[in-house]
């Protein structure tokens, strides 16, 4: 990018100085058109190795693009090698366990009508709620689970020590992990 932006001053800075040329020449006698040619002839060669330059910097460019997606595209490879195929059940079982536990949680709450609902029906309906609110925590947790265990490149910058740990006080619960 700077390449191209300092050529692009020098063209212009080469524009302007053949135009302060080419109104020297017109008002120079018969013998200073030489000059007044062979600084447009100068001025020619400097704008197509400017052009030159910009081309060599978009190849470079271009260059550096398809190194970086062949590299993209190699760790990728290595990554779904080194995934074991459970974590994608986990994934996305986990979040189809979690739908269904939110859809059974709200019909079993939109079931129950203080007036109509009998006790067993009431018995039924909150066991039903109760387990689509157990479904959407374990779905959850499998979701989330499902990344802290992804594997990760030695070399990745998310590849940093990841832990999770767990402190049982006799007045406290504390839970800690870094990712």
């Amino acid at each position: 990018m700077r390449a191209s932006a300092v050529t692009a001053i020098s063209i212009s800075v080469l524009l302007l100085g053949a135009r302060a040329a080419r109104a020297e020449g017109e008002q120079a006698s018969a013998p200073d058109e030489p000059r007044a040619e062979s600084e447009a002839s100068a001025f020619r060669a400097q704008a197509a190795a400017a052009q030159r330059a910009r081309e060599e910097a978009e190849l470079q460019e271009r260059m550096a693009a398809s190194a970086r997606a062949a590299r993209d595209k190699q760790r990728s490879a290595q990554l779904q090698a080194l995934t074991p195929p459970y974590l994608s059940v986990m994934k996305w079982g986990g979040l189809g366990l979690a739908a269904a536990g939110a859809i059974t949680a709200i019909a079993t709450y939109s079931a129950f009508d203080e007036k109509k609902t009998t006790e067993p029906a009431y018995d039924r309906l909150r066991l039903g709620n109760d387990l689509g609110w157990v479904a959407i925590g374990v779905g959850m947790a499998s979701f989330g689970l499902s990344f802290v265990l992804r594997p990760s490149l030695g070399n990745d910058k998310s590849s940093a020590q990841r832990s999770i740990g767990l402190d049982l006080r006799p007045n406290a619960v504390q839970v800690r992990w870094c990712f």
